[in-house]
């Protein structure tokens, strides 16, 4: 999971660029609060999702639990959507 920081980091860049024009990001010199964020959210998010998953498949995980990662995961997974198009789009398909 850490080794796709990469990937990651880039469609979250394109899709919330795409969501929010780019809010707390400075083109120019490429630094903002976003980023910053990004920076570190790249290896924690993924990772802690797996590891939230993992505690999903146990016996003695609930079906709240369940519920509310699947509540997590349907948002983020609609972000990556709008994030790979947008990375797409902008980034890889131009270059072909």
């Amino acid at each position: 999971m850490a080794a796709s920081a990469v990937w990651f980091f880039r469609v979250a860049l394109m899709g919330w660029a795409m969501l929010t024009g780019g809010w707390g990001i400075d083109w120019e010199s490429f630094t903002g609060p976003f980023l910053y964020a990004l920076g570190v959210g790249q290896y924690l998010l993924p990772l802690a999702m797996l590891q939230w998953y993992f505690h999903c498949q146990k016996r003695d995980a609930g079906q709240g639990a369940q519920l509310a990662f699947v509540g997590a995961m349907v948002p983020l997974t609609l972000f990556m959507a709008i994030g790979i198009f947008a990375a797409t789009m902008g980034m890889w398909l131009p270059r072909i």
